[in-house]
């Protein structure tokens, strides 16, 4: 080699070029289009599978207050309020009883959504006694089985559970 050519290392480049950064902006915004929107899908479908299951808990609720009491207990749908109420004790008034044991409102957090009961008048009373069962001459028990249903507050999903004859809540 001569002396006045001298060879200097190659420098490497450090960094990204424009052209990659877009190719990965792309990308991102291609999967955020279609993902976002599945998402709340799922969102959707939880908020009203949740809904559903907390009806089949306030009924197991209701259900196990009657036997550990001894007395009656009622589980008041109102679809107008969308909420469950779980009251035990002696009927003090045209929609008030002794005891409130629970009220479950489906208005917030995760279990935000409308109620829908089909075929039947609302509100939607069962009575448990004692033995566990969901009396027919009790309010009305003579409408069972029962379809409840849960829509989403976006409205696109709806989950169901069915009352059936002895009180059980049996999500659908």
């Amino acid at each position: 080699m001569s002396e006045g050519h001298v060879r200097r290392p190659l420098q490497r480049r450090r960094g990204f070029t424009t052209v990659e950064l877009l190719f990965v902006v792309l990308i991102g915004g291609v999967l955020a289009t279609i993902a976002v929107p599945r998402y709340r899908q799922y969102v959707a479908q939880r908020h009203a599978m949740n809904a559903r299951n907390v009806l089949v808990m306030s009924a197991a609720r209701t259900r196990a207050a009657a036997v550990e009491r001894g007395e009656p207990t009622i589980m008041m749908i109102r679809i107008y309020r969308d909420s469950v109420f779980v009251m035990s004790g002696a009927k003090t008034g045209s929609d008030e009883w002794a005891d409130t044991l629970e009220v479950m409102g489906f208005n917030d957090g995760d279990i935000s959504g409308d109620i829908i009961l089909e075929d039947t008048p609302a509100p939607f009373i069962l009575c448990y006694v004692p033995r566990g069962f969901v009396h027919p001459s009790c309010e009305d028990g003579k409408y069972l089985p029962v379809k409840v249903g849960f829509v989403a507050p976006s409205g696109s999903d709806t989950a169901w559970a069915v009352i059936n004859a002895v009180g059980q809540v049996e999500p659908k």
